[in-house]
């Protein structure tokens, strides 16, 4: 017959402990994927168009533009016309850009979501409570 302490008995512990280890490899999990989220995230790039395809705008998982191109004949608009359809291209290829970063970021919080009850004060006194009633 096994005592109370040995290795193969459950002890009043014995919960706590696969109770904590849970908590840490589900930390470590989702600490893992929120740090390949945010290199996804920096790899996230977004277009957008303007003067019906003449300018092209490239924006980074930040909103930050990183590339910019203009046909020659893009030109002809008027300088109002220019300023109009630049602005709606940088906001298309940024919206798009914001669009996959949220999706990326999402995965990663659905990702980290079932995570186990922290070792809270409720937590530790309902614990206390019950291995009391168990020993007494």
């Amino acid at each position: 017959m096994s005592s109370p302490s040995s290795p193969s008995s459950p002890t009043p512990w014995t919960d706590d402990l696969d109770h904590l280890e849970l908590i840490v490899r589900g930390a470590e999990d989702a600490l893992r994927g929120l740090m390949e989220a945010q290199a996804e995230i920096a790899r996230v790039t977004g277009e957008g168009e303007g003067a019906d395809g003449l300018m092209s705008v490239v924006a980074d998982g930040r909103g930050r533009l990183t590339s910019v191109r203009f046909d020659p004949r893009v030109m002809r608009l008027s300088p109002d016309e220019l300023g109009r359809e630049a602005l709606a291209a940088i906001s298309r290829a940024q919206d798009a850009a914001g669009r996959r970063a949220r999706a990326i970021a999402e995965r990663a919080a659905e990702r980290a979501a079932p995570l186990p009850e922290a070792l809270d004060e409720r937590f530790v006194r309902q614990r206390v409570e019950r291995i009391a009633h168990e020993t007494g």
